[in-house]
């Protein structure tokens, strides 16, 4: 089984992909799973919603895309990383599995 998840979102807070990763990583904290999180594009704009912001409390670690986060000017969540490409790459290389919605 894996130990750690890892998902990319790119689907805006209104977008059926961002229920399904908020659903799925909130079942695998259950399931006692490392989850990672990296948003860009228009998930950006997910920054201060509360499910993700609980998912930040319950362990998740969740990297924004620091440039698609000005360009868009989405407001910015304290329990999320602001970040680049390199942090998704580096979170590709760690996890077990990764799962792309995009």
């Amino acid at each position: 089984m894996a130990n750690k998840i890892g998902f990319l979102l790119f689907d805006g807070p209104n977008g059926q992909d961002s229920a399904t990763v908020k659903g799925l990583a909130g079942a695998a904290l259950k399931r006692g799973l490392e989850v990672e999180i990296f948003i860009m594009h228009e998930a950006v704009l997910n920054s201060l919603d509360k499910d993700f912001e609980k998912l930040a409390d319950e362990g998740a670690k969740i990297v924004a895309c620091g440039h698609n986060a000005d360009m868009l000017e989405a407001k910015r969540s304290d329990k999320f990383s602001y970040g680049s490409q390199y942090d998704n790459a580096n979170m590709l290389n760690e996890v077990d599995k990764y799962i792309a919605f995009t």
